[in-house]
């Protein structure tokens, strides 16, 4: 992992120990938090399969071609895109927010915490 982190550096801070900090600057990938749900309770299963039908020789070509782990990993992931196209085109989609706010969470604290 940490051959890929881009940035890194030793830093001459003193410690309470004979090793040095090292500072790793963090840059988050994720931009919002919100995912894609899909509304899978209203039906539309049938329009899904036929959307999914037109992907799955190109999927088992796929697996079947694979001849070492990237070539897995390739394949897993044109599975999942092409399950995540299908249910695009097939269901109504909902954005759902990864971290809800707390109910506790008020305007007044809102308020309170930039004052």
């Amino acid at each position: 992992m940490i051959g890929e982190i881009a940035n890194w550096e030793v830093l001459e801070e003193l410690s309470l120990s004979d090793h040095q900090y090292i500072e790793i600057p963090i840059d988050s990938s994720v931009k919002n938090c919100t995912f894609t749900r899909y509304k899978t309770r209203y039906g539309n299963h049938n329009v899904f399969l036929k959307n999914l039908k037109s992907y799955v020789n190109s999927i088992l070509g796929a697996f079947r071609n694979s001849q070492n782990e990237k070539d897995i990993n390739e394949a897993t992931n044109f599975l999942q895109n092409s399950v995540i196209e299908a249910c695009s085109k097939s269901y109504r989609t909902k954005n759902q927010n990864l971290y809800p706010t707390p109910h506790w969470y008020t305007q007044d604290l809102e308020v309170e915490k930039t004052d």
